[in-house]
């Protein structure tokens, strides 16, 4: 295809950000002919949890997956085609804040495009293995946009006629260097290259998309927004279907860098690995690509680590806790549940906590006593016990649990056993 290479590289080398910083970097493409032509460069940033489990075995197999999106955007690095991120399953009425920046289009621009920076509007229905379906269009001016500081509501067409649905969009244009790297030489290891940089970004947010046409009768509209310049080469007619994007984009030969952004949502989730079911994560992905409309379009991917935002806890989560267990027997061994040993004696509990609420690696203050009035040494174990709860779009669910030893000791027989004695209880890194 002529693009022999793709490169991903961020500002922090480490690729671990915190929920709400900005995860900036560039991407380089490595062209080797004049003459390549495709679609455009694309970036995408997508963060989202799945979970995958299954009962029973051959015929009696059954599977269970949910997925849930929380951050879907893409950005055109090079091209005349850009698109908002697709909301699954939206029906006749799409609402673009359902998901983090999913509606936010980057269209960076000149000085000239301050004055009137013309667009074609196009709300899609995605459809896998074959053309997207067309639900609307209108042509905007995207600078005027911007300058009424307001979202505005633009009823569709389609072929020239009045059509079902609107869009509600609004828009600000924004100095380019106040939203991408440019000085990345030092940060990324990769100089931006000339022809990548800017004068404006158009910062275009499209809000919603309702009251559209059913594309699909065998199921839900799949949403996205889709906007470009008119091609130069194509006339538009009025009462005419818009002319479409142009597909033969020209690569710039040679190794071309762009920088890229994503501001990452403040209450992201974060990054977790769950070992339960068959496989359970929460993943963040770069994905950058050369668009030739085809399954094997060259690529690359980047996953990064986000750590979240911990709420802060609730008062009553600070206040000291306490739980007593009144003396109780001890057999000395049980077959099938029942008891079928003589009683060894009794044993009680009375314990105390400081507080319901820790941060990874805090000092749990545990407090109370064991009473051991058996004839025997018993061992006194401090469990945390987890609890990990997986669900699918469909309701089903499954349930496991693992355990964290925090401290241990023993009671001798006959004796009792001050709790704050053992060993200092530190908190895990539990997961997620």
């Amino acid at each position: 295809m002529g693009v022999t290479g793709i490169s991903i590289n961020l500002e922090r080398e480490s690729g671990v950000f915190y929920a709400g910083e900005v995860v900036r970097g560039t991407v380089s493409f490595t062209v080797n002919s004049s003459s390549v032509t495709c679609r455009g460069y694309q970036i995408h940033l997508r963060g989202r949890s799945h979970v995958h489990w299954h009962t029973g075995s051959g015929d009696n197999r059954t599977d269970y997956d949910g997925t849930t999106s929380f951050q879907d955007q893409r950005f055109t690095l090079h091209g005349n085609n850009y698109k908002t991120g697709v909301i699954d399953n939206a029906g006749e009425d799409a609402y673009f804040k359902k998901v983090q920046g999913s509606g936010v289009i980057l269209i960076p621009c000149d000085d000239r495009d301050l004055g009137r920076m013309e667009l074609i509007v196009r709300v899609m229905d995605e459809d896998f293995g074959k053309r997207d379906d067309l639900l609307g269009e209108l042509v905007i001016d995207a600078a005027n946009l911007a300058r009424s500081g307001q979202m505005q509501s633009f009823p569709l067409n389609r072929n020239g006629k009045p059509e079902k649905g609107q869009v509600i969009m609004s828009a600000k244009m924004m100095p380019f260097s106040s939203i991408f790297p440019t000085n990345t030489a030092s940060t990324t290891g990769m100089a931006v290259s000339r022809v990548a940089l800017k004068d404006q970004c158009l910062v275009l947010t499209v809000h919603s998309a309702t009251g559209l046409r059913r594309a699909d009768w065998g199921g839900r509209n799949d949403v996205y927004v889709q906007c470009y310049r008119p091609p130069p080469t194509k006339e538009m007619v009025a009462g005419k279907k818009l002319p479409g994007p142009d597909k033969k984009t020209v690569l710039p030969e040679g190794t071309t860098t762009y920088p890229f952004a994503f501001q990452l949502r403040n209450d992201a989730p974060g990054s977790a690995e769950i070992p339960v079911g068959d496989r359970a994560y929460v993943r963040y992905d770069l994905y950058a690509h050369a668009s030739f409309a085809n399954w094997r379009d060259p690529s690359s991917r980047r996953t990064i680590s986000v750590i979240p935002n911990r709420p802060t806890p609730k008062l009553e989560l600070l206040s000291p806790a306490e739980h007593s267990t009144p003396f109780s027997p001890l057999y000395g061994c049980s077959c099938c549940g029942m008891k079928c040993c003589k009683e060894d004696g009794m044993v009680s509990t009375s314990l105390t906590i400081d507080r319901r609420s820790y941060a990874p690696g805090e000092k749990v203050v545990i407090g109370g006593k064991v009473v051991n009035e058996t004839k025997k040494d018993l061992p006194v174990t401090v469990v945390l016990r987890q609890y990990i709860m997986l669900h699918t779009a469909g309701h089903a669910s499954t349930q496991s649990r693992k355990d964290f030893i925090l401290s241990q000791g023993l009671v001798s027989a006959g004796g009792d056993l001050d709790v704050a004695s053992l060993s200092p209880c530190v908190m895990p890194h539990v997961f997620p």
